[in-house]
């Protein structure tokens, strides 16, 4: 197997012990194409696991190069304007997508590659939808509209989804981090403490559903309360030793 995202974990042979949770994660997956698949939420503490999962489960649904595109995207405990994080996370997804669609492996640590790259990348398979939709996102990223280059980014995986006929796996780990290190401004004064809330139609969608994780429960758990009502999240625990070596 390819491992087109470096995983965190290190050499692959380390990841053991989560033969049922990945089974589970499988089998949901496997209901996307069907357009049943409830979007859910990975909930247990730091180095539990969660990540791992992910990142497994992007390399296997890269490799069997079917109709699931997985999109995984970190969330970093560190202060960042809204508008540079719309930009990372739209470049990340468009750095996936071309991935998945060229079979190139992803640069190391999940970097992603710069708009000369993607469109050069875009130009060479003559993705003329990928080379438009690139140009309108660096429109309101240039200008600094903040929120249409965000809504833009967000939206991607669902708005690609309908476009190509194909369906999304919007993997987001540590989401909660968002009601946190994200800010409105330049200078870091305005928190977007409600960001999440941006998925909150989003979370419901069957053609690009959402698996999200945090490694503070209470935390999560209040915020998917707050911003994700009527259960929009199934929450799945991952626990720290599980039993199925």
């Amino acid at each position: 197997m390819k491992y087109a995202l470096k995983e965190r974990i290190g050499n692959p042979l380390l990841f053991c012990g989560r033969k049922q949770q990945m089974e589970l994660l499988l089998n949901w997956v496997n209901m996307i194409p069907k357009e049943m698949a409830k979007s859910r939420a990975l909930l247990g503490r730091h180095q539990c696991g969660k990540t791992a999962m992910m990142q497994r489960l992007f390399n296997l649904l890269w490799n069997q190069n079917g109709q699931v595109i997985p999109f995984y995207f970190e969330v970093l405990d560190q202060d960042q304007w809204l508008l540079d994080f719309a930009g990372a996370y739209y470049r990340t997804f468009i750095s996936q997508y071309l991935s998945f669609k060229t079979r190139r492996v992803l640069d190391a640590e999940n970097h992603r590659w710069d708009f000369v790259e993607l469109i050069d990348m875009a130009k060479q398979i003559d993705d003329k939808n990928v080379l438009k939709d690139m140009k309108s996102f660096q429109r309101y990223f240039e200008a600094e509209q903040v929120q249409q280059a965000m809504s833009w980014a967000f939206g991607a995986p669902a708005a690609y989804a309908g476009r190509e006929n194909v369906f999304f796996l919007v993997m987001i780990d540590e989401i909660q981090f968002m009601t946190k290190s994200i800010f409105y401004d330049k200078e870091h004064k305005v928190p977007a403490r409600r960001l999440p809330g941006a998925y909150h139609g989003l979370v419901e969608s069957k053609v690009a559903p959402m698996l999200v994780s945090g490694s503070y429960v209470g935390w999560m758990i209040q915020m998917m309360h707050e911003l994700f009502k009527g259960g929009r999240l199934k929450q799945t625990p991952i626990f720290s030793f599980p039993n199925d070596v």
